[in-house]
């Protein structure tokens, strides 16, 4: 099985949302408009679209985990204006991380860039953090992951989170400074230890 998983692109092997985005197959009635999913998150759904001229509305998704990257995928791309913002550029296929550290799996054959995932104009992604959340004037601010000096805003209609999670070391002293923990910047290590 995972000999067959290798072979397919990393997006492949990512199931869908139940019916979140309109897609090319016949139209289907939304669990969830992206409009309640994002309420919680911008209740000033007065504001006017900062894209007045524009009839597509700005998307702006936080992060490049499992949510955030299904979510990319499946936004349909005629009605938003998609901008990813994330210190990453990559999606990580994290059930096989494992295996790279045994050299089942070579570390790239997990990893899907984001930069080829079809984005409408190539200024749509930002390798940054986003350092604060003004959800009354629908603002994110963001520091380059490149160059901590350049701050700057992004401007949304809808807002979605999926920042992603760091390993838990649940408080037992020591693990932080002795153990590995599966994530990105510890595989190299873990390989060669």
């Amino acid at each position: 099985m995972i000999g067959l998983a290798c072979h397919m692109p990393v997006h492949a092997m990512i199931p869908r949302p139940p019916a979140l985005f309109s897609c090319c197959c016949k139209p289907r009635q939304p669990v969830c408009s992206l409009s309640t999913l994002t309420t919680a998150v911008c209740r000033n759904e007065a504001r006017p679209s900062s894209q007045s001229q524009n009839l597509r509305r700005r998307l702006v998704i936080l992060g490049t985990g499992w949510g955030s990257y299904s979510v990319f995928k499946n936004a349909n791309k005629k009605l938003f204006d998609v901008i990813v913002i994330s210190p990453r550029n990559h999606f990580l296929f994290t059930p096989l991380l494992a295996s790279t550290t045994v050299g089942t799996l070579e570390f790239r054959s997990i990893i899907e860039p984001v930069r080829n995932s079809g984005f409408r104009d190539e200024h749509h992604f930002h390798l940054s953090y986003a350092q604060k959340l003004d959800a009354v004037n629908r603002l994110v601010y963001c520091e380059s992951a490149l160059d901590p000096n350049k701050r700057y805003t992004v401007e949304y209609d809808h807002l979605v989170i999926g920042v992603g999670a760091v390993s838990n070391d649940f408080g037992i002293p020591g693990v932080k400074e002795h153990a590995f923990f599966l994530k990105v910047g510890n595989i190299h290590c873990v390989q060669y230890c």
